[in-house]
């Protein structure tokens, strides 16, 4: 594995875990597993799929993007909860 390939995973692996930050801050406001909750999880994911796919990198680096973008959700809700507590 080259440098130049290590630096394409890194880049769209940043970029899946902000694009999710704000995603998981508002799945903190809803409760589990309903619609909107749902949704906050699965909405980012055609983004991470168009940017893999522009980089022409295979099925097998999905799994590297699926850890960043968990880490970006749990981030997300872990930020809201500090600075939005629930009442």
């Amino acid at each position: 594995m080259n440098c130049e390939l290590i630096f394409i995973i890194l880049k769209i692996g940043l970029i899946c875990l902000i694009i999710n930050l704000p995603f998981g801050m508002i799945r903190s406001r809803f409760n589990s597993y309903n619609i909107p909750w749902f949704l906050c999880i699965h909405a980012p994911i055609p983004i991470s799929v168009i940017m893999r796919k522009s980089a022409g990198l295979s099925f097998w680096y999905i799994f590297i993007f699926i850890i960043f973008s968990i880490i970006g959700q749990i981030a997300g809700k872990k930020i809201a909860l500090k600075l939005f507590p629930k009442k």
